[in-house]
């Protein structure tokens, strides 16, 4: 039912980050940002973040942000809503799907290469962030 989607990362600096990855032989797919890169590296689709500076000027620490998966359709999307509804360890959170916002022009707004149309966000018990997408009805 699930295919990996991608891997979102906090990353200190988002140009080291892009040179590193374009080393390694990704290839940036979203349009120029300094808010937002998709590299695609192989199959694995990465979403790159710059993060966030405390009031003291240092980088919060870098890391995975989320990592989302992918179902077929929307019918698909509303029964995984339906099953963690029924799951006690997340119970208290609230399982929307939210409509995807409209892509950006890469300045200040998300410009991913394939926006999806519908989307879930959660936590698992651990407070680990997951997203699952649907791009088609």
């Amino acid at each position: 039912m699930f295919q990996a989607d991608h891997i979102a990362l906090h990353v200190r600096d988002l140009a080291a980050s892009r040179r590193f990855y374009e080393y390694l032989g990704g290839r940036v797919v979203s349009k120029p940002s300094p808010h937002f890169l998709e590299v695609m590296l192989g199959e694995q689709r990465l979403h790159l973040l710059p993060q966030a500076r405390t009031e003291g000027g240092a980088h919060e620490r870098a890391g995975v942000d989320h990592f989302c998966l992918q179902v077929a359709t929307f019918g698909d999307l509303a029964a995984v809503v339906d099953r963690l509804k029924c799951c006690e360890q997340i119970a208290e959170q609230s399982l929307v799907i939210e409509d995807s916002s409209m892509l950006g022009d890469g300045k200040d707004n998300h410009c991913e290469e394939r926006p999806p149309l519908k989307t879930i966000y959660f936590q698992d018990p651990d407070g680990i962030n997951i997203e699952i997408r649907a791009y088609r009805q």
